[in-house]
């Protein structure tokens, strides 16, 4: 569609026109090990130590549980094999092959894993550090080797999971609360906090709850969008 071939656009506009004296910032050999998680709920999982749970049900889960109960009489128990995912799934080993400030050059260490594309949100954390930090998948390839290789662009900010609620009449078109992550502003470069939703999400004066894993829920104003990928939106907002 048209928005694709805007964002391809873009995307060559940066490659060949934006930032050319960033292409002359000295790339690190680091020759280490990285742990790599995606898609968003894994992040979360990895963040909290909890697996990502919906604490609203949908329409549609209320939709079945009236059906069980003219039905059955009561509300049938999940089967075992509906568990949630386990924490510390999805985690992949990847090599550093090169890194600046602003992000880094990695190549999958087995030929086998989950799927990336250009510009979705990833989650990685070196093997001497102890937390993780938010990116993007810049770029992907597939080596000779089979190897995938990807270039990720970190975003600013520490990193914190939240969980997402729609308030008001957003909840008739939103329906669900979705993982969603805070960056903190990061004051020496001037850059105020953002948050990071699901794509989708995202309207500017839209209201929604935020609520951190270990903090008081709060609601928060979008403002206007600062960039998005295939997964995600990254936007600025204030309380409401």
């Amino acid at each position: 569609n048209s928005r694709d071939c805007l964002d391809f656009l873009k995307f060559l506009h940066q490659c060949w026109c934006e930032d050319r004296d960033l292409r002359f910032i000295a790339r690190n050999q680091a020759d280490q090990r990285a742990l790599l998680c995606y898609p968003s709920g894994n992040i979360y999982a990895q963040l909290t130590g909890k697996a990502y749970k919906q604490p609203v049900k949908s329409a549609e889960d209320d939709r079945e549980a009236r059906k069980q109960i003219e039905t059955f009489g009561r509300v049938l128990q999940d089967s075992p094999d509906r568990k949630q995912t386990e924490i510390g799934s999805p985690l992949e080993t990847w090599h550093i092959d090169n890194e600046t400030i602003q992000g880094a050059q990695l190549t999958r260490a087995g030929v086998s894993g989950g799927q990336l594309s250009r510009n979705q949100l990833v989650a990685l954390r070196r093997s001497d550090a102890e937390t993780f930090v938010l990116g993007v998948a810049a770029w992907a390839e597939v080596m000779r080797t089979g190897q995938l290789r990807i270039g990720v662009r970190y975003l600013p900010g520490k990193i914190d999971a939240v969980n997402l609620q729609a308030t008001g009449a957003d909840k008739a078109v939103l329906n669900k609360s979705a993982p969603a992550f805070l960056l903190q502003a990061v004051p020496a470069l001037k850059i105020p906090s953002s948050l990071v939703v699901p794509h989708g999400w995202f309207k500017a004066g839209r209201v929604v709850e935020v609520l951190p894993h270990d903090a008081a829920k709060q609601n928060v104003k979008m403002g206007f969008s600062v960039e998005h990928g295939v997964d995600y939106e990254r936007v600025s907002f204030t309380m409401a």
